[in-house]
C-alpha cells in the first residue's frame, strides 16, 4: 500500500485561464499543464481530462494525505508545518534528475496556515521553482527570510485570520499583512495569477531577479517601500483594489504595467527608475502620485486611462515622458520637473494638464479629438515643442503662458497656435479652460504678465519672427505701465510715488504717439494732428480767418513752424506770442520727426 497522499487536483481547463486573462493562457508558463510532473489522465467517473497527484508523504495515524493537504492537522501541537516543509525541500534536493526533483518541490493546491518563516533561509541550490500554484496561505510571515530558490506562488491565494479595517490609513504596523518585510529574493519570484485577499508587505524586501505579477489581483493594500527591485518587474492585466504604495523604491531593470487596473490611488513618491517604464492600456482611476520620482530613461501612458490627479511633481525625466493616453478625465500635474521629451495627446476627455515650473525640452501638446484639455505651461521653459489640435477645434484659449521661459520654441512653428486671431494674447484662457484651473486663474500681478510677454518677444525676436515679436512688446509695454500704475497706487510715500506715476505716463504716452515704437503711421497721424491743433493758437493772435484762403495761410504757418524752429511768413510780422507759439510748435515737430525716424528705423529693422 502506497505511503503516498491521496490528494489529488482537479487540472483547470486552459479555457478558463484564458477567459480570465483574455488571451492565450497556455503561452504564458505558468498553468498546469498535462506534461508536467504529477499530472496523469483523470478517472472515467471525474469531470476533467486530467488530475495532479501530490507526491508528498502521508500524515499518517490513519489520515491518507500529506500535511499539506490536511488543514486539520496543522491546528496539532505535534505537527510543526515549517519544519516539514524545510524537511520536502531537503528530501527533493536528493532527487537526480530536474523532473525529479520538480516532482517533490510541487505543493499544488496545498492549504497552509500560519505559515511562519521568519529570519529562515528558504530553498537550496537548486534551480526548479518551489511550486505553489493553486495553494492557499493564510497569516504567512516570511519576514526577514532569504529565499535562495526560485518560487512559484501562480494562482495562489494569501489570507488573513484578520480582516483589515476599511480606510485610506497605510499603518501596517498596527495590523497584520501577508508578511514579505525585508525578505531577501534571490531568484525569480512568480506571482502571476495571484490572488491577495489581505494586506501584502514587501516594505525593505530585496528583490534580484524577476518578479512576476501578471494577472493578480489585490483587493487590499500592497506595500513597497523601500523596497530594491534588481530584476524586471511585470504587473501586466494586474488589478488592485486597494492603494499601493512604493515610496523610496528603486528599480534598476525594466518595469512593465501594461493593461493593469488601479482602483485606487497609486503612489511612488521618491521612487527610483533606472529603466523604461510602460504602463501602456493601463487604468489609473484613482489618480497617481510620483512626487520627486526620477526616471532616468522612459515613462510610457500610451492609450492608459487617467482619472483624478494623476501627480509628478519635482519629476525627472532622462528620456521620454509618453502620454498619448486613450480617455483623460482629471488632472495631470507635470510640476516642479524636467523632462527631456514630452508626449502628452489624449484621444478624448476634459482635464488640466499642468506643467507648471517643468522644463520641456522637446515635446508636443495636443488637444483631444473629443472634449478639450487646458494646458498650463506658467512658469515653466518650453524648448523645441509643439501645439496642435484637430481641425474643428480652436486652438486659442487653450494655453497658459506664464512667466513661461521659452528656449527654443517658435510661435510661427507652433503648428496650430494662431496668435493673429487672438491679437497675440498668450496669457488669457477661455472661459471653459479656466474651469479647469480651480480658480488658479486669478488677475495677476502686472509684473509677471509683464515679464510673460519679456520672454515671448526675446524669444520671437531669437527665432525672427518680427511680427510677434511687435506685438509681444507692445504688450510687455502696457503690462509694464501697469505695473507701474499699481506701485503708484500703493506708495506710502511722495518719493515713492512720484517716479512711479512718472514712469507710467512716459510709458503710455509712448504707446499713444507711437505704438511703443512699433507703429510710424500713428507718428504720422499725430504729426497732422498737431499742425491742425495749432491753427487755432495762430487764428487768436493773427485773427480769425474768414475765408479759406486765410484758413489756409493759417495752415502753411502751423506746417512751416512744425518742420522748422522758425516761424512762417506771418501777416503784419511776427509778434512776441506768435514767435513763442511757432517755436513750441517747431519744437514738438522735432520730437515728433525724430520719433518718426526712430519708428520707422525700427520697423525696417524688423
Amino acid at each position: 500500500m502506497s505511503d503516498t497522499c491521496v490528494h489529488k487536483f482537479d487540472v483547470p481547463d486552459p479555457a478558463a485561464y484564458a477567459e480570465r486573462i483574455d488571451g492565450d493562457a497556455e503561452s504564458e508558463g505558468w498553468i498546469l499543464t498535462p506534461d508536467e510532473p504529477g499530472v496523469k489522465a483523470a478517472d472515467a467517473d471525474r469531470d476533467v481530462e486530467y488530475v495532479w497527484t501530490c507526491p508528498h508523504p502521508k500524515l499518517g495515524d490513519g489520515v491518507k494525505t500529506c500535511v499539506f493537504h490536511t488543514q486539520s492537522a496543522q491546528q496539532r501541537s505535534d505537527v510543526d508545518v515549517a519544519q516539514r516543509f524545510a524537511d520536502r525541500l531537503d528530501a527533493a534536493s536528493e532527487h537526480e534528475t530536474p523532473e525529479q526533483r520538480r516532482r517533490h518541490l510541487q505543493f499544488i493546491d496545498a492549504t497552509f496556515t500560519d505559515f511562519d518563516l521568519r529570519g529562515a533561509v528558504i530553498g537550496g541550490d537548486l534551480r526548479e521553482y518551489i511550486d505553489f500554484r493553486h495553494a492557499t496561505i493564510r497569516n504567512l510571515d516570511w519576514r526577514r527570510a532569504e529565499v535562495t530558490q526560485r518560487v512559484k506562488f501562480a494562482q495562489t491565494t494569501f489570507e488573513l485570520d484578520e480582516p483589515y479595517p476599511s480606510g485610506d490609513e497605510y499603518d501596517f504596523d498596527d495590523h497584520p499583512s501577508v508578511g514579505f518585510k525585508q525578505t531577501d529574493f534571490r531568484y525569480d519570484v512568480d506571482l502571476r495569477g495571484a490572488t491577495f485577499d489581505a494586506p501584502v508587505r514587501f516594505h525593505d524586501a530585496h528583490f534580484e531577479r524577476w518578479l512576476g505579477f501578471k494577472y493578480s489581483e489585490c483587493t487590499e493594500p500592497v506595500d513597497f517601500q523601500m523596497a530594491q527591485f534588481d530584476g524586471l518587474m511585470t504587473i501586466v492585466g494586474r488589478t488592485f483594489d486597494a492603494k499601493i504604495r512604493a515610496n523610496a523604491t528603486t528599480f534598476e531593470n525594466y518595469v512593465e504595467a501594461d493593461g493593469a487596473t488601479f482602483h485606487a490611488p497609486v503612489i511612488f513618491d521618491t521612487a527610483r527608475f533606472h529603466d523604461d517604464v510602460s504602463a501602456e492600456d493601463a487604468a489609473f482611476l484613482d489618480g497617481a502620485r510620483f512626487v520627486e520620482a526620477t526616471f532616468d530613461r522612459s515613462l510610457r501612458l500610451t492609450d492608459a486611462t487617467l482619472e483624478g490627479k494623476f501627480r509628478l511633481s519635482n519629476l525627472d525625466v532622462g528620456r521620454t515622458l509618453d502620454a498619448r493616453v486613450a480617455d483623460f478625465d482629471g488632472e495631470l500635474l507635470i510640476t516642479d520637473g524636467r523632462v527631456h521629451h514630452c508626449r502628452v495627446a489624449p484621444t478624448g476627455g476634459t482635464g488640466l494638464v499642468s506643467l507648471q515650473d517643468t522644463t520641456v525640452e522637446e515635446g508636443a501638446f495636443d488637444q483631444p479629438t473629443e472634449g478639450t484639455v487646458t494646458y498650463d505651461f506658467a512658469f515653466g521653459t518650453l524648448g523645441a515643442v509643439t501645439l496642435s489640435t484637430p481641425d474643428d477645434t480652436d486652438p486659442n484659449g487653450r494655453c497658459r503662458f506664464l512667466r513661461t521661459t521659452f528656449d527654443g520654441f517658435d510661435f510661427n512653428d507652433a503648428d496650430d497656435l494662431e496668435l493673429s486671431d487672438t491679437a497675440f494674447e498668450i496669457y488669457e484662457l477661455s472661459p471653459d479652460a479656466r474651469e479647469h484651473l480651480h480658480g488658479d486663474d486669478s488677475d495677476h500681478d502686472p509684473s509677471d504678465l509683464w515679464a510673460t510677454y519679456l520672454y515671448a518677444k526675446n524669444t520671437a525676436t531669437r527665432v525672427g519672427d518680427n511680427a510677434a515679436a511687435a506685438e509681444f512688446f507692445k504688450r510687455e509695454m502696457r503690462h509694464r505701465a501697469a505695473a507701474h500704475a499699481d506701485r503708484a497706487k500703493n506708495a506710502d510715500q511722495f518719493t515713492d510715488w512720484f517716479p512711479a506715476r512718472s514712469r507710467y505716463v512716459r510709458n503710455r504716452l509712448l504707446g499713444v504717439l507711437a505704438g511703443y515704437g512699433e507703429e510710424p503711421f500713428t507718428v504720422v497721424l499725430w504729426s497732422f494732428v498737431v499742425i491742425l491743433l495749432f491753427v487755432v493758437p495762430f487764428s487768436v493772435l493773427l485773427g480769425v480767418p474768414t475765408d479759406l484762403t486765410t484758413f489756409g495761410l493759417y495752415l502753411a504757418i502751423s506746417f512751416q513752424s512744425f518742420v522748422t524752429f522758425l516761424l512762417g511768413s506771418a501777416p503784419g510780422g511776427p509778434s512776441v506770442p506768435t514767435q513763442l507759439v511757432g517755436a513750441f510748435e517747431g519744437l514738438l515737430g522735432a520730437f515728433l520727426i525724430a520719433l518718426f525716424v526712430f519708428t520707422l528705423t525700427r520697423r525696417i529693422r524688423r
